[in-house]
């Protein structure tokens, strides 16, 4: 609220008789004799004095450099002064933030290395084949596990429930590839499958069927201190689809079951 409409408000509360006219005659007689720079001037004294009765330190001190009365006793540090006000200022743009708030959460989040699904290494060998991670490298195309699984019940105790953890889940790994035309991962598969059961219905031992699989998350190799799931496992099912409707490389789903939770490589 300027000068013009505080002197204008009182003047018209107080007597009635002026109305609009007496409003318009008093804007009128006040703009002769005050200059429009000075009520600007004036405005800003209001603008800082609220600031500082209302606990903003910072506003007030920008309201008084817009003012420009220090740009004379500053120089050339009042610009240094008015940017730093900027930079130091909330504002809605920036969702209530300041510019250098924003700027260092922008720099926080650009400064994580995020983990790509896209980028894994599979290494896989065993005894009947050795190690084959260089075939299963190249033609994985996705890989889906739990590294754990907890199973458990509540016991009830009085209007409370507690918790009985009973076991650590095996875990399942599912792993889609594609296959060469000889059919190499199947023939592998199926040769795993049965060192597990035999066709004369009797079962191996599982120094013969087990399968070593280590999975290194973030990289493109094996690398020191990177986040890796490594466990024994046999093989389950593997399942596949063929049609002659279309033209595309035949994709199989080999599915994974691990040995005795208890086991490691």
């Amino acid at each position: 609220m300027s000068l013009f409409d505080t002197v204008s408000q009182q003047v018209s509360s107080s007597s009635s008789m002026f109305g609009a006219l007496g409003d318009s005659l008093i804007n009128s007689a006040i703009s002769q004799f005050i200059p429009s720079e000075a009520n600007q001037q004036l405005d800003a004294v209001a603008r800082i004095g609220g600031d500082v009765v209302n606990g903003d330190y910072l506003g007030a001190g920008r309201h008084l450099l817009n003012t420009g009365v220090l740009d004379g006793v500053l120089g050339d540090l009042s610009g240094m002064a008015k940017q730093a006000l900027f930079w130091a200022t909330p504002t809605p743009m920036f969702g209530g933030l300041s510019p250098a708030e924003a700027k260092a959460l922008h720099r926080q989040s650009t400064g994580v290395a995020f983990a790509r699904k896209n980028r894994f290494v599979i290494e896989v060998g065993s005894f009947l084949y050795g190690d084959v991670s260089e075939r299963f490298n190249l033609m994985t195309s996705e890989l889906s596990y739990s590294p754990s699984t907890l199973s458990g019940e509540y016991k009830k105790a009085g209007a409370a429930s507690v918790d009985s953890v009973q076991s650590s889940e095996p875990v399942e790994l599912s792993l889609t590839a594609y296959d060469d035309a000889n059919g190499t991962l199947k023939n592998w598969f199926n040769d795993h499958a049965k060192a597990v059961a035999a066709t004369d219905g009797t079962l191996g031992l599982p120094f013969f069927y087990a399968i070593r699989i280590k999975v290194v998350h973030s990289f493109i190799e094996s690398t020191f201190g990177a986040y890796e799931d490594l466990g024994l496992f046999r093989p389950q099912n593997m399942e596949l689809s063929l049609s002659r409707r279309e033209d595309a490389m035949q994709e199989l789903t080999m599915t994974f079951k691990q040995l005795d939770t208890f086991m490691r490589p």
